[in-house]
């Protein structure tokens, strides 16, 4: 019922029919926006880097249902010392390793499976 008040009001204000389709849409954009400030500024908020955090588990956790990657500009992949044509997802997970170093490297994490699944 609390979905359907939610959808009501979207619709109401302009937003599609199918909201799920337009909040997974917008994240992708705030992935990419937020890939580019952190490699314009080396600066990302804790909030900012918790969604980053979201949108690689998310990748990591349904990497077998993906059937291709975006790109990212070279500028940006050379920034974040990855190969041209890097996808975003890679870009993401060099950020995190950045900004959040953990034993274990994102980046090589993600790689190994973008080659395991066939998605280079």
């Amino acid at each position: 019922m609390l979905f359907s008040k939610l959808k009501l009001s979207l619709v109401k204000y302009g937003f599609p029919s199918k909201p799920l389709i337009y909040l997974s849409n917008k994240m992708s954009l705030e992935l990419t926006g937020l890939v580019e400030d952190f490699v314009a500024t080396g600066l990302l908020s804790k909030i900012e880097l918790d969604f980053l955090e979201t949108e690689l588990w998310e990748t990591l956790e349904h990497i077998d249902e993906i059937t291709s990657l975006t790109y990212a500009p070279k500028n940006i992949s050379r920034k974040l010392n990855l190969k041209d044509n890097s996808s975003w997802q890679l870009c993401n997970a060099a950020v995190l390793d950045a900004a959040r170093p953990q034993e274990f490297s994102r980046t090589e994490k993600l790689e190994k499976l973008i080659v395991k699944n066939s998605l280079l």
